[in-house]
């Protein structure tokens, strides 16, 4: 599992679709769904993905069929990551 800087935390705390993605990816969602759930624009909604699976916060699955299915699912650094921020809630 790879150790989160603080700068990382902030650059993706910052950006709006970051936070309610990674809430609502408590289990893994198809795409659909998750948009449906987070309540973001496709646009948003796929470059907010992009990001958070290019800093391994976030594992994308792409499941071999007609038509093909998407999923995402938290990794465990971005799991590390949700309880810390909890826990710095709940210090608030």
């Amino acid at each position: 599992m790879r150790e989160l800087r603080r700068r990382e935390i902030e650059d993706v705390a910052l950006k709006k679709w970051s936070l309610p993605i990674l809430g609502a990816l408590e289990t893994e969602l198809r795409y659909g769904e998750l948009r449906r759930t987070v309540g973001a624009t496709p646009r948003a909604l796929t470059l907010a993905l992009k990001e958070l699976v290019a800093r391994d916060l976030v594992d994308r699955r792409v499941h071999p069929g007609f038509p093909p299915s998407t999923t995402y699912r938290l990794t465990p650094t971005s799991r590390a990551l949700s309880r810390q921020v909890v826990q710095l809630a709940a210090a608030l």
